[in-house]
């Protein structure tokens, strides 16, 4: 399954803008479009998200 589907861990904890791409060990980058945080994936599927990704 490992290479069908990806795994990347964001920070553990909500900084101001959610989850975060790297930043602490283990913590790998958005290996997609090299997003910082979470929400931004949220807003390439609707430019006008405003809320709170989950994880």
């Amino acid at each position: 399954m490992e290479a069908v589907v990806g795994m990347t861990i964001v920070t553990s904890y909500n900084r101001e803008n959610g989850w975060e791409f790297g930043g602490f060990e283990d913590a790998g980058p958005d290996p997609l479009f090299g997003s910082r945080y979470l929400y931004k994936f949220y807003q390439r599927a609707d430019p006008d998200f405003s809320g709170w990704p989950a994880p």
